[in-house]
């Protein structure tokens, strides 16, 4: 049975936070961005060190397809706990409590790889050493992928994304983008870090290339100053994210005093949170049959996307070598070539998560995520029937294109949607779940890509991508959208509203009417796909 209730629309005088300094907005960004920075830099150069790898201990050749499988997929074995554990104790014990612990293990998981013994350890020891420590790397670069919201969600813009509003200063004109645009935008860091490295290693191979020539060696100082320097960002920003304070909407909606040990009634523990967890995620009702609904769209999205874009960013170095880009007639040559292509194609992927900040409060998140992942699929499925037949030239068109459209749509959408669709009291599993399922499908391709690759080819696993990101855009159909609500709208379930309903309420806030508005909450299937 439909119900109704009355939604008052805030203004921004009902916020008691609005006096936001210069340097407060800086500092926030950079303390919330820098760790992507160091994530997109860490864990996007395994694709150029696993090279490095087989030169210096396989003889000058390449690791064998299992034990590089294995060590691939380390990272994201660490990354589904760390996703599912921070996201289950930032709910529980509050974000600040949390928040810092997962780049401490991101910091330390590399650093135990840079001091990897350079001699002594057998070729099955050092794939157990680069395992292991990646394990413990994805724990925390797991808790840190969604940890953007946390302080998205604090008082810079409890009021964020709402529309303008008549002679009123909103917190999104505070912090001078949207929460859509602030979350992306930091994200987008996450690729600069990608480009970083890329860059970083280009300058690297050429300046070590008169070494390196003289003995393959010298290539030990190459892969461990990669590593290295990315750790710095991180560290510099570690003290700062260590001692944030909580934010506010998780005091105003779930808790202000969180704690492991058992207290008083006001105390909120794990108890509480998986209560709440099992209220709002059932089967008793229409309404939580919805919730259940969302939660199954994003983690099968996120799921499967991650096919993808691990896929090709694991094994980066392998596609530029099949389209006859990273080839040398020199072990350096090889790797310098390799180094080149991924800078290219990595500047388009920084392209495209730049264009997809712009889109989210224009176009809505499912448009965009649906969208470009049937353009996505559109350009796996020309690459792959033109492989082979084609020069390396437009095979690097196409898969520049194909990034780009990746990076605008469900990288972009993948991360952004589980970030706003739950309430406060259950985005950190919500969002935790969503993307330890999609390290799930990262996990897959990477023990399933190296075996594809070689049973079938580079088309036929292109082929499989293509597949992927068109069952990802149907998925994307159910997910609710949130554009135009705010923080407060969604604790109360407004993102279900049918789509007339939905712009009803967006309109009213446009033309500034402060006031009890009767919204029919009604729970018909036309609300799923409004």
């Amino acid at each position: 049975m439909a119900s109704t209730e009355p939604v008052h629309l805030l203004s921004v005088e009902d916020e008691d936070e609005r006096e936001i300094t210069l340097w407060g907005k800086v500092k926030f960004f950079a303390i919330s961005s820098v760790g992507f920075f160091s994530e997109g830099w860490i864990n996007n150069n395994l694709s150029f060190i696993l090279p490095m790898i087989g030169y210096l201990y396989w003889n000058g050749g390449s690791i064998p397809t299992l034990p590089q499988d294995t060590i691939k997929a380390g990272l994201s074995i660490g990354m589904i706990v760390g996703q599912i554990t921070f996201g289950i104790f930032g709910d529980a014990l509050g974000r600040h409590k949390v928040y810092g612990k997962e780049l401490a293990f991101t910091l330390f998981g590399t650093l135990m790889i840079v001091l990897m013994p350079w001699n002594g350890l057998s070729q099955n020891g050092i794939v157990a050493w680069l395992t292991i420590w990646r394990i413990v790397t994805g724990v925390g670069i797991g808790g840190g992928q969604y940890r953007i919201f946390w302080p998205v969600s604090s008082r810079l813009d409890l009021t964020a994304t709402r529309l303008p509003m008549s002679g009123s200063l909103t917190a999104e004109t505070k912090l001078g983008m949207s929460r859509a645009k602030l979350v992306l935008t930091s994200f987008t860091l996450y690729q600069c870090g990608s480009l970083g490295t890329a860059i970083f290693y280009l300058i690297l191979i050429a300046g070590y290339k008169n070494q390196v020539e003289a003995n393959l060696w010298n290539l030990q100082y190459v892969w461990r100053l990669m590593l290295g320097i990315g750790m710095i960002p991180g560290m510099l920003s570690l003290y700062e994210r260590l001692t944030m304070k909580e934010t506010k909407p998780y005091e105003r909606y779930v808790a202000k005093e969180t704690g492991l040990a058992r207290g008083d009634h006001h105390t909120r523990g794990l108890n509480d949170q998986f209560r709440d967890f099992l209220e709002y995620f059932n089967f008793k009702t229409a309404e939580c049959r919805r919730h259940v609904l969302t939660l199954t769209c994003t983690c099968l999205s996120w799921f499967l996307f991650d096919i993808a874009i691990y896929g090709v960013s694991l094994n980066q170095s392998n596609i530029l070598a099949g389209i006859g880009f990273g080839t040398g007639a020199t072990k350096w040559e090889t790797l310098y070539n390799t180094a080149v292509g991924n800078v290219i194609i990595t500047i388009f992927s920084v392209l495209g998560i730049v264009i997809s900040i712009y889109l989210p409060d224009v176009i809505g998140r499912r448009a965009q995520i649906i969208g470009f992942s049937l353009l996505t699929s559109l350009m796996y499925a020309i690459w792959a029937g033109v492989q082979g037949k084609t020069g390396t030239a437009g095979l690097m068109v196409l898969f520049a294109l194909s990034q780009i459209f990746l990076q605008i749509g469900p990288n972009a959408c993948t991360f952004l949607i589980p970030a706003e669709v739950f309430p406060t009291r259950v985005r950190g599993m919500g969002h935790g779940i969503s993307a330890a399922s999609g390290k799930c499908g990262a996990l897959l391709t990477a023990f399933a890509f190296g075996q594809l690759n070689s049973t079938v080819g580079l088309p036929g696993a292109l082929a499989l991508f293509c597949g992927v990101m068109f069952l990802c855009a149907v998925v994307s159909w159910w997910i609710p959208e949130v554009r135009g609500l705010t923080l407060d709208d969604i604790e109360h379930d407004l993102q279900y509203l049918a789509r007339s309903e939905r712009f009803a309420l967006i309109k009213r806030r446009r033309e500034g009417h402060d006031s009890d508005v009767e919204i029919n909450n009604s729970s018909n299937d036309k609300d799923m796909v409004a």
